[in-house]
């Protein structure tokens, strides 16, 4: 009798042990950034979509390919009828690989993410697969302890680091996000560059402008204290030329840029700017730019060395 009470006392104090070992693992995976919880995918997908909608993506279908391994297809809706991007849908298209590799990042289990655009005749523009790997240092989230500030504050910070020339901010906008880490910002700056000003004077301000974003994005006293996620900075001239349009996503270290003919840059190499972006409308003070947050380029199928192609997205410009 005495023993089997013994047995039961014991059997009964391993079990506690087991489920708050169990507990205590689950609460420590699912605050690593990419531990694979197994979550399913039909979760995964309904929370990609739900935030893209949110975030004022033009979201067509997103659904899973495959379960073993796992793949999803998200189809976003073009706004051109022609077989190349506007400027919306490479901002677009960079939300939703954002969403999905934030997806994988913070545990749902996914192997790999397909995106496609159609313009508005329901063509194909363009077609990308993305494979993830939880090896690739590269596709690991930034980990910042942010002491935060509020979106006043924020824009004050950033915008006391940008030597602006002569260009004028018109629209900055700092709205919060709660996706990888509490309080987390998304900035949107539209700014406006005088149209008389020389070729090369109009280079080397954009260049400086340029250069004093990144050097701030980069700065992790500065990330630390700004808790600045994800900023898009647009440039049109007085006259509603497009002169640059950059997107920086500072948890995932990855940016998507395009620039005008003779807006020579020392960052990286220009990739040709999107017609329809030549013949953009100025942005004015009453011009309200999308009110969303959101990229990973492209990574070699299983089996292959999982090496980035590029810290730069281009797509298919004419």
């Amino acid at each position: 009798m005495r023993k089997s009470l013994i047995l039961e006392i014991t059997s009964g104090l391993i079990l506690i042990v087991f489920f708050i070992f169990a507990i205590s693992l689950i609460k420590t995976n699912q605050s690593k950034p990419n531990s694979q919880l197994i979550l399913p995918p039909s979760q995964g997908i309904d929370t990609i979509s739900a935030r893209l909608k949110q975030f004022g993506v033009p979201i067509k279908q997103v659904d899973v390919l495959s379960t073993s391994p796992v793949e999803i297809k998200i189809v976003v809706q073009g706004s051109t009828n022609k077989d190349s991007a506007a400027e919306d849908d490479e901002w677009h298209l960079f939300l939703a690989e954002r969403e999905a590799t934030l997806a994988y990042l913070i545990g749902f289990k996914l192997d790999s993410y397909r995106i496609i655009l159609l313009n508005i005749n329901n063509e194909v523009i363009s077609d990308s697969t993305t494979f993830l790997y939880s090896s690739d240092p590269s596709q690991q989230l930034s980990e910042v302890k942010s002491i935060g500030a509020d979106n006043e504050t924020v824009k004050e910070l950033l915008q006391n680091r940008l030597i602006l020339n002569r260009l004028k901010i018109i629209t900055d906008q700092v709205t919060s996000d709660n996706i990888v880490r509490n309080n987390t910002k998304f900035v949107e700056l539209f700014l406006s560059y005088p149209s008389n000003v020389n070729s090369t004077d109009e280079s080397n301000d954009i260049n400086g402008f340029v250069n004093s974003l990144r050097s701030s994005l980069f700065n992790h006293d500065f990330i630390k204290q700004t808790n600045i996620s994800l900023i898009r900075v647009h440039i049109n001239d007085s006259e509603g030329k497009f002169l640059l349009h950059f997107i920086y996503d500072v948890d995932t270290q990855s940016q998507s840029w395009a620039a005008a003919e003779g807006i020579n840059g020392d960052w990286y190499p220009r990739p040709m700017v999107p017609k329809a972006l030549l013949s953009a409308t100025a942005f004015t003070a009453t011009s309200k730019p999308t009110s969303t947050p959101a990229r990973m380029g492209a990574y070699p199928p299983p089996g292959a060395t999982p090496t980035p192609t590029t810290t730069t997205t281009p797509r298919p410009y004419p």
